[in-house]
This record gives structure tokens, C-alpha cells and sequence, in this order.
């Protein structure tokens, strides 16, 4: 810890459950049996005798420099608000005896998190509260609140945006009168099977159809709202296409969604210049745009979506069974009431906290990335790996595994987690290298045929005819765009590339480009 300054002290503690199988064994090495509830004698089992059937995990993460470190587990079974809220006021109060400040909590929207956060801020729900290891005197709290240590509670952004895909697909929703709908994703799953060339890449069922497992994995849930999926549907409702009516309302709400998305993950300080993305900018000031639009933009819409509902739902007669099945009908109109509290609980929270570090910690940016819970879930996958990939491994060999990482420092998780692994990101970049090392040496090759080897190119140049404005045109422009992007890189004969290239065009084929805005591609001749 003296090599750590006073802000990089700073850290988040996320926590999470793991599910694992009912048993017990017993091991020789600590001479005990294992595999029964155990809460570290901080909290005394309800049952003594119970089998545990989750491990409850807590990870610390930087806020400023990234470390993480796993701190605790327990074997727990049926946990309850007030059980978890002595596990984890004696998990801050341990770390923070290590000389670590905790500033985050973070959890996942389940029921028992909720009321865990609302019991440690005298049971209101509210995203900042009193650091429950700072000590107030009464005349603290009447005359000096600027004094107070706050601790940021948060849900994971991952979670929230699983349940509202989720709800996307399964409910109706109805925002000023108009439909938004995950039918048009489905749909657009429809038009892409069987086709050669797609607008969305790996567009699969697993993201317009998952099952319970399948609900689960956070990228499917991310992919849903990317912008290609946008675009495509966009594209589709302008070409006519069969079931891709009165789709506006929809890509708005699958636009803000993204954005909401992008804003808590900006992940490093070059993200936005490698990929042009402003949004994915570190936070530098207080009064950054895109804390503007979390609270006073995006917050607000969704307060006035909810009241929007609520007024209709109060309007309508309750009389009968058939009056209480139309009401429960309209509420699927809108978010469930644990989606849209975490969802505004979550933005609200984040921007409190990025100010307070900017503010008052004098950092000199924020990456709200490492707001996340991934850290937790790569520890999971790793205690996966370690005990035979088992989806749910026993209480001994989830603690033996747990041990190992704490010793060892080593965390190998599956490259098909729900989290981005530095060593599989390393991997991707050699081959994309090697492959770079590729196409230089086929240019080269290229450049030894004789001319009269490459005529036939040349009765490649012009199409026999325009090509009509359909989803695989469009795709196929998109691609060239591409193709003309990468040749340029390589510097691969500037003449030939000029034949392909062409100046800004408003061409209906183009329209995936402009929709995804696409400006680092190239417009092809047509």
C-alpha cells in the first residue's frame, strides 16, 4: 500500500452471487469438513446443518490505477438483506483496515441488493450515502453536510441492460402512443437467413430468441442495440420491406439505449480516436455534455414515459376480472418497476460519482468501464476453468479454486465468458498483424504477373447494369467501403483505387453508410 498515492487508494467493491451444487467433503489439508453454510462467523447460520448452495463473491477494483484483487467469499444459502448487510459492512471495514478507500458498491438489481442498499441508507433507496466507516457527530449532520464521506451505490449497467432486452422482446412498449418493439430485430433476423452477404454480422437467434441461459450473456444483450442493428432496420423500413413499418419510435429507443451503453463503457483515453467515437471520450470535466444528457436528458424521459403509463393505468375501470387483466396488459407497456429503478438508480449514480471524483478526488479522468461487475464475473469464469469448466461445481472445489487465485494471483478464464480478456485481445491483434504481413506479401506478388495476366480485371471494373436498392446491394456497398478503406491502408496501387473510390453520394445504396455513420469508409463508384 506505500506504493499507492491517496487517489489511487480509491476503489470500488463489487459483489455477487455464484451458484454452485448442495454437498459436502471433507478435506484433510484444513481438517474439516466443508460444503455447510458458512458466513465467517460474522453472521450465524439460521440452520447450522444447511448446505450452501451459493458462494457470495467480493472483488476489489482501482478506480483510478486498475488492480484487481478478490477479498472475500462465503458459502451462503437463501441469504437475506440483513445477513448480506453484515457480510458487507465487515468487507469494507476489513479493506478499508488495509489502508484501501472505498468509494463504489456495486451489485446486480436482485431483489435481496435493493434491499440491502435501501437498509444502509435507513431504508430509502438513494444512490449516494453516508460511508458507513465515517463516524458523525449530531452536530456533523446539522451544520457541516459538505464534510460528509459519501459511498456510491450502483447497480451493474451489464445487468440493467440485460432485463430491458429482455423486456424488449417479451412486452409491448408504448412510448407517447407509438409502439417500440423487438419484433423489427426479429424480423430482421428473418430477412438475413439464407442471404450471402448481411447488414448485421452474426445475427444469430440466440439474440432475438434466447433461452434462460441465453438471457444471460451480456454481449448478445449489448449487440441488440448496436448500431448496425439500427441501421439495418432502418434501411429496411425505407426500401419497403414486409414487417418493417412505422419503425421510429423503436430505433429511437434502441439509439438512447446504445448511447446510454457507450457513456458507462468508456473503457481507455485512445478508445475515441482509434474508432472516432466521441462518446467513448474519458470524462475530464464536471460539466461534460454527456452528463448533461444522463441527467437532464435521459433520466427525464423515462420519468415521463413512466408517469405517461401510470396516468393511463389509473384512468382505467377495476372492476371486474377482465378490467384487472387490461390493466395488467397496459403495465407491459412499460418497464417493470425493478428495470426502470435500477435503470435511472444506476445513470443517477454514475454521474454523482464521476463528479465527486473529478471534483473532490482531483482525478485527472474517469473510466466508467471500471464501474462494471465484469471483474467479478471473470473471477467466476476463472473458478469455472479451474474446476473442469462446470457450470455449477461443489462448494469444495469453488473454495479450493477460490484459494488457488488468491495464492497464486493467476485468473484464466474461457474466452466464450461474458467479459473481454486481455490475453484473447493479444491473440487477435498477432493474427490481425500476421495477416497485415499477408496481404503486403500478396501485393508484392501481385506486382510480378505480367500485365497481360490482369486483363481480365479490367472487365471487372464496370457492372453491366446499376444494381436495384436491396439489402444485399446496400451490404455490398457497405463491404466495398470496406475493401477501399483497407487498400488504401495498404497503399495498393493509388490508380486503381481511384477507379473504385467516389466522391460523397446521397445513392440510395449508400444508405448503410450514412445510417452508421461510416464516414472512416469509403463511397464506391457505381
Amino acid at each position: 500500500m506505500e506504493t499507492y498515492s491517496d487517489v489511487e487508494k480509491h476503489c470500488s467493491v463489487i459483489l455477487d452471487e455464484m451458484t454452485i451444487g448442495p454437498s459436502e467433503e471433507y478435506i484433510p489439508q484444513l481438517d474439516k469438513f466443508v460444503g455447510k453454510v458458512d458466513m465467517g462467523g460474522i453472521v450465524d447460520p439460521t440452520d447450522p446443518n444447511q448446505l450452501a448452495t451459493k458462494m457470495l463473491g467480493y472483488i476489489l477494483v482501482g478506480l483510478n490505477t486498475y488492480y484487481k484483487i478478490p477479498v472475500a467469499y462465503f458459502l451462503v444459502y437463501q441469504l437475506t438483506a440483513k445477513q448480506q448487510e453484515a457480510l458487507t459492512l465487515q468487507v469494507i471495514k476489513d479493506v478499508e483496515g488495509c489502508g484501501f478507500k472505498i468509494t463504489r458498491l456495486v451489485s446486480d438489481n436482485l431483489a435481496v441488493n435493493t434491499t440491502m442498499f435501501k437498509r444502509m441508507n435507513d431504508g430509502d433507496l438513494f444512490p449516494v450515502i453516508r460511508h458507513p466507516q465515517q463516524e458523525y457527530s449530531e452536530a456533523d449532520l446539522l451544520l457541516k453536510p459538505w464534510v460528509y464521506r459519501p459511498l456510491f451505490c450502483s447497480f451493474d449497467y451489464c445487468h440493467v441492460t440485460k432485463n430491458v432486452r429482455n423486456q424488449l422482446l417479451e412486452r409491448n412498449f408504448h412510448i407517447k402512443g407509438e409502439r417500440v418493439t423487438g419484433d423489427f430485430a426479429v424480423r430482421l433476423f428473418a430477412e438475413q437467413t439464407g442471404e450471402l452477404l448481411t447488414a448485421v454480422r452474426s445475427w444469430t437467434p440466440k439474440h432475438v430468441m434466447p433461452n434462460n441461459i441465453e438471457k444471460q450473456k451480456v454481449k448478445a444483450a449489448m449487440d441488440m442495440f448496436r448500431p448496425a442493428v439500427t441501421a439495418a432496420i432502418e434501411m429496411h423500413a425505407a426500401l419497403g420491406t414486409d414487417g418493417f413499418v412505422n419503425v421510429g419510435s423503436t430505433v429511437r429507443f434502441m439509439k438512447r439505449l446504445h448511447r446510454w451503453i457507450s457513456l458507462h463503457d468508456v473503457s481507455s483515453v485512445k478508445e475515441q480516436q482509434r474508432y472516432r467515437l466521441p462518446d467513448k471520450m474519458p470524462y475530464y470535466s464536471p460539466l461534460d455534455e454527456r452528463l448533461h444528457f444522463l441527467e437532464s436528458d435521459f433520466n427525464p424521459q423515462l420519468h415521463e414515459w413512466h408517469q405517461e403509463i401510470e396516468n393511463l393505468i389509473k384512468s382505467m375501470p377495476d372492476n371486474n376480472q377482465s378490467d384487472k387483466a387490461a390493466i395488467k396488459k397496459t403495465k407491459k407497456k412499460f418497464l417493470t418497476h425493478e428495470t426502470y429503478e435500477a435503470l435511472t438508480y444506476t445513470t443517477t449514480s454514475t454521474v454523482a460519482c464521476i463528479r465527486y471524483l473529478l471534483e473532490e478526488l482531483d482525478f485527472k479522468y474517469v473510466l466508467t468501464r471500471r464501474f462494471s461487475s465484469d471483474p467479478v464475473e471473470q473471477l467466476f469464469g476463472a473458478i469455472r476453468q479451474l474446476i473442469g469448466g462446470n457450470f455449477k461445481g461443489d462448494a469444495t472445489a469453488v473454495s479450493q479454486a477460490f484459494e488457488k487465485i488468491l495464492r497464486t494471483g493467476i485468473a484464466y478464464n474461457s474466452i466464450y465468458g461474458n467479459t473481454t480478456l486481455s490475453r484473447e485481445s493479444e491473440k487477435e491483434y498477432k493474427l490481425i498483424r500476421y495477416s497485415e504481413k499477408s496481404k503486403i506479401e500478396m501485393v508484392k506478388a501481385l506486382r510480378l504477373l505480367p500485365p497481360s495476366s490482369l486483363l481480365i480485371l479490367n472487365d471487372l471494373q464496370k457492372p453491366p447494369a446499376k444494381p436495384k436498392p436491396t439489402s444485399q446491394a446496400c451490404t455490398a456497398a457497405l463491404l466495398s467501403g470496406y475493401i477501399i478503406r483497407v487498400l488504401l491502408e495498404q497503399e495498393f496501387c493509388g490508380d486503381c483505387v481511384a477507379r473504385l473510390q467516389d466522391v460523397k453520394s446521397t445513392d440510395p445504396l449508400m444508405q448503410l453508410i450514412f445510417r452508421l455513420g461510416c464516414y472512416l469508409l469509403s463511397i464506391t463508384k457505381i
